[in-house]
């Protein structure tokens, strides 16, 4: 039986089949090194059995040079559902000092954590990521249509020209908005950002929300209030609260008033300090399964704080556009309050 094939069997046993029959093989077999999913298994076996420094062994073995290798090893793991344990094993390797193949291994894990197909097999998404990039202008009532459309092109759409210019989306990253809440179907998000409105009416578009708190204290002087004045055009008068305030005021006092949310967007500053406040109270507002939404995610400072949220508070998550979508996995959760170093990953070039 090739290497390939044995992946293949090992994949349909159980996990107590699965360990009986890698225990045939006896210690980490040198032989693994050349097979990098065998020993992506191996590895995961060792791990169940407590044997960390033989899972160690082996996935040091993996050439972290070869780009096929380091697939091979990230699709078994995902296969397997075993990402999650060994990506703490390394984290636990390289805080005692591990090689520097062990840390090149952890970085290309990290990386695949916001991978779409990665995660796909790894832990299930309330929405069909595939469908993340479809255009969702056509499928906006003509109003919200044609509200959209004009912002887009003008960039204010209802009322005049504000001091404040930008402030809106790329459609590309409200279709990703769109169908994250049309598969979601979150009934309570807050918005952390408003200027024109038009990541609001993608996602109101979508037809679940039934209450939907924006945060903005430049609505009124910077915006002259064309958010709120493009939401009504839109069809959506009296659906959404405005909360003037600035964040880090205004999500405190949410917070201490009682509110959770099935879905929070974080769109403001994109300030280090600003940001990570945001996601810390946008942490402590979730409820049970919500999703954390994160506009310009290529940003070095955003990218800082998803890196915080993983490492750090147990979240998982995927990227399309220019947006990632972060959800924490109950398993993962950071129990021991202990602190967990984390780096900033730049965007790749290009």
């Amino acid at each position: 039986m090739t290497a390939a094939q044995m992946i293949e069997a090992l994949r349909d046993l159980d996990e107590s089949r699965r360990q009986a029959a890698l225990a045939v093989l006896g210690g980490p077999p040198a032989g693994l090194a050349g097979e990098p999913g065998l020993a992506a298994l191996a590895a995961d076996v060792a791990l169940h059995q407590g044997r960390e420094a033989d899972a160690l062994l082996l996935l040091g073995a993996i050439d972290v040079e070869d780009p096929s290798a380091l697939a091979a090893t990230s699709a078994v793991l995902a296969e397997i559902g075993a990402v999650r344990r060994v990506i703490a094993l390394l984290e636990r390797a390289r805080r005692a000092g591990c090689d520097a193949r062990l840390e090149a291994l952890a970085g290309s894990l990290h990386h695949g954590i916001y991978n779409r197909e990665f995660l796909i097999r790894d832990m299930p998404w309330p929405f069909d990521p595939a469908r993340l990039g479809e255009p969702a202008l056509p499928r906006m009532s003509p109003a919200c249509r044609d509200v959209a459309s004009r912002i887009l092109t003008t960039g204010h759409a209802e009322g005049e020209p504000t001091p404040l210019t930008g402030g809106q989306i790329p459609a590309e990253d409200g279709d990703v908005l769109f169908q994250v809440v049309a598969g979601a179907k979150p009934r309570r998000v807050l918005e952390i950002g408003f200027a024109t409105g038009l990541s609001t009416l993608y996602m109101l578009a979508a037809g679940s929300i039934e209450s939907h708190t924006v945060m903005d204290p430049l609505q009124r002087s910077a915006y002259r209030l064309n958010g709120l004045r493009n939401v009504a055009a839109a069809g959506f008068d009296g659906k959404v609260t405005l909360i003037e305030r600035p964040s880090n005021v205004g999500m405190p006092a949410l917070l201490a008033e009682g509110h959770s949310y099935d879905m929070i967007f974080i769109d403001a500053s994109h300030s280090f300090e600003n940001t990570f406040l945001e996601a810390f109270h946008a942490d402590q507002m979730a409820e049970p399964g919500a999703l954390l939404v994160f506009h310009d995610q290529v940003m070095e400072p955003v990218q800082a704080v998803l890196e915080f949220l993983r490492t750090n508070r147990g979240y998982v998550g995927i990227t399309h556009a220019n947006v990632a979508i972060l959800r924490r996995d109950t398993g993962r959760g950071n129990h021991e309050q202990q602190y967990v170093p984390f780096r900033t990953r730049k965007p790749p070039p290009g």
